[in-house]
């Protein structure tokens, strides 16, 4: 009995799975709706097969379907830049001058700035998401090149089998050797995939940081108590104080009449 032996069921389920034939009972069911339909199944040798069966399942540990590219938050950018921009369209015009006006004016800047400030943070979130999303996509199609390059060594070592006397343990043998050289290809590819996960998440967790930060950092209100009231000529506090008229000079003991 060869070490391979006994796999050839669980060999055939996993080839259908990769094919396209057959559903996991719980994966998620993304835009393909199956896992990897290009992979080409081996013909005739039980060490690719278990090759591909075990790139397969190194595969799996990527997810399924499309990964997520953040596009809420790249929506979210969006929609702050946009208030962002309707609030500095706000600002006080030559018309309006005064105490009132430079308060107004005071709080709409700041209101600008976090909105921006939200907008620039939103978009980092969808650089890395999508970052990520990329590298997922990357190392996926080395694992099935890899998958796929087993496949089509099938449709050579067949033959090599057919040598007289020593053809089985030559065709043994390259196919180790192709299935050694596969898995350490795939084991690399997964290495990378895990460091740049793990500085995605660094990065995201700085942005939450300054999400969080953020979220406790209350703008401060204008000080009115700064602001001296307007005149009886000027209720509304329109007129800067360099224009408005002097008061009358006092008479009878400082009373203005």
């Amino acid at each position: 009995m060869g070490m391979f032996d006994g796999i050839d069921d669980l060999g055939k389920v996993f080839q259908g799975l990769v094919e396209g034939r057959e559903e996991p009972s719980q994966a998620p069911q993304g835009p393909t709706g199956k896992l990897g339909k290009a992979i080409k199944g081996v013909a005739g040798s039980e060490i690719l097969d278990a090759g591909q069966i075990l790139i397969g399942g190194m595969r799996l540990t990527t997810g399924w379907g499309d990964p997520a590219r953040g596009e809420q938050f790249g929506q979210g950018s969006c929609r702050f830049n946009a208030a962002g921009d309707t609030v500095k369209s706000a600002f006080p015009t030559d018309d309006w001058q005064g105490a009132g006006a430079d308060s107004y004016g005071a709080a709409n800047r700041g209101q600008a700035g976090r909105t921006s400030a939200l907008a620039v943070l939103d978009r980092g979130v969808q650089t890395v998401i999508a970052r990520e999303a990329n590298q997922v996509a990357y190392h996926r199609d080395k694992l099935d090149d890899a998958s796929i390059d087993l496949g089509d060594l099938s449709y050579v070592t067949w033959s090599i089998a057919l040598i007289p006397g020593v053809g089985r343990a030559m065709k043994a043998a390259v196919e180790l050797a192709a299935v050694q050289s596969a898995l350490s290809l795939c084991s690399f590819e997964l290495y990378h995939l895990s460091q740049e996960a793990g500085e995605n998440a660094e990065q995201l967790q700085d942005l939450a940081g300054e999400y969080s930060a953020f979220a406790q950092t209350k703008a401060a209100p204008p000080d009115f108590d700064d602001v001296p009231p307007p005149p009886a000529d000027d209720p509304t506090g329109s007129v800067p104080t360099d224009q408005r008229r002097p008061s009358p000079p006092a008479a009878d003991g400082g009373r203005v009449p």
